[in-house]
């Protein structure tokens, strides 16, 4: 944070006054399950998104985003327009606005700086650590308090209203409720969020950026996630159910005659099953059975892979390396088509550095772009 300070100043001419850090995170089991109404169990990293503020004596915004804009754009509070061609300045308009609108006074101006330890290709909630930090420097400014769950519930509107992307509460749930060496499950049906200590002193998560945007195949996703809704209205027109994750298998067989479409019946089987598999990784790290963690994340990546399709050669290809390495496990993590993928490890285990540069080469070679390795750290 003493490095952005430094940047902020040099912009700006100001010391910072407030500062905020938001997390990166990932789903490790309950991928493609929260918009469904299942349970995810998720992370949040040491690395994410910084930001620091100092106050005006007007009623502008001045925002830099360092490493990413090539200078600083003005947001005049009188006059809030939303600007599609510049995403970050939406973003903040977006939050503003939504703010406004609920009744709160934002009104004070204030120059804002921030970074970003994490890519938005990798697809580990870049958008919505953004959105969080934007919207924590306002509140401070401000002096404004409100509950995480409106956080949440702001920072989803803007995602899906304003810059009309994909956003579930996952994300955002996880990046407020982070815990130093635990993992975060999110159990919807039964409106649950618990911490769920892992045992970092003898296993390691690895996380592998492929480098290749699931933005490119965005239109792919969308139409698994209406083929996803399809299946719960078959299901519900015959019987009467909220969402998927109100299904737990033994009920699911009871009703999966509803569906009559083979390819919704994919999809759907996928939810169901990986919505277990998330119930199923919070006992076994309970029991400290991380072989059986490990089977879990390779399970989940075969049902993505087979059942909902949104595994690319990429992903597959470092997902077989891994599990030669002897991994426990090895899964992609996020919407797919790219992002990243995640593996379970004993420490002892864990691939000497010679050994991943060798998988970093042959990844090179074969696909032209780079894999990107970093050994996750939970957030302090």
């Amino acid at each position: 944070m003493k490095a952005l300070k430094e940047i902020h100043q040099s912009i700006y001419g100001t010391n910072a006054k407030t500062e905020s850090f938001i997390p990166a995170v990932f789903t490790l089991l309950g991928t493609h399950t929260d918009y469904a109404g299942g349970s995810t169990l998720s992370i949040a990293l040491d690395e994410g998104v910084k930001g620091v503020a100092s106050p005006r004596v007007d009623r502008l915004i001045r925002l830099f985003f360092n490493g990413i804009d090539q200078e600083a754009f003005s947001l005049d509070l009188e006059h809030l327009e939303i600007q599609t061609k510049k995403p970050h300045h939406t973003m903040l308009t977006g939050i503003i606005k939504k703010l406004v609108h609920e009744g709160y006074d934002v009104s004070r101006g204030m120059d804002i700086t921030l970074r970003s330890d994490i890519q938005k290709e990798s697809d580990i909630g870049f958008t919505s650590a953004v959105l969080l930090n934007m919207l924590s420097l306002l509140l401070k400014q401000n002096g404004v308090s409100l509950s995480s769950e409106k956080q949440v519930r702001y920072v989803l509107h803007v995602e899906k209203e304003t810059l009309g992307s994909l956003a579930t509460p996952t994300e955002p749930v996880t990046m407020l409720n982070k815990k130093a060496g635990s993992l975060l499950f999110i159990d919807q049906f039964n409106e649950e969020i618990k911490q769920v200590p892992f045992d970092f002193d003898k296993y390691a998560l690895l996380l592998l950026d492929t480098n290749r945007s699931p933005e490119l195949s965005m239109n792919s996703i969308v139409k698994r996630m209406k083929q996803i809704d399809k299946g719960y209205e078959a299901i519900n027109a015959k019987r009467s159910i909220e969402t998927l994750g109100d299904l737990d298998i033994q009920k699911f067989n009871q009703f999966k005659p509803f569906i009559t479409s083979p390819l919704v019946m994919k999809r759907v089987e996928h939810v169901i099953f990986e919505n277990d598999r998330a119930k199923q990784g919070v006992e076994v790290i309970n029991n400290h059975e991380y072989p059986l963690l490990g089977e879990l994340f390779t399970q989940s990546h075969t049902s993505l892979k087979e059942l909902l399709e949104v595994s690319c050669e990429e992903l597959d290809y470092i997902v077989n390396d891994l599990i030669k390495m002897e991994a426990l496990g090895a899964k992609m993590t996020g919407l797919g088509f790219g992002g990243c993928v995640v593996a379970l490890f004993e420490k002892s285990a864990v691939p000497d550095s010679q050994t991943l540069d060798d998988l970093k080469k042959r990844y090179t070679k074969r696909f032209h772009k780079n894999l990107t390795l970093s050994h996750i750290n939970p957030t302090q």
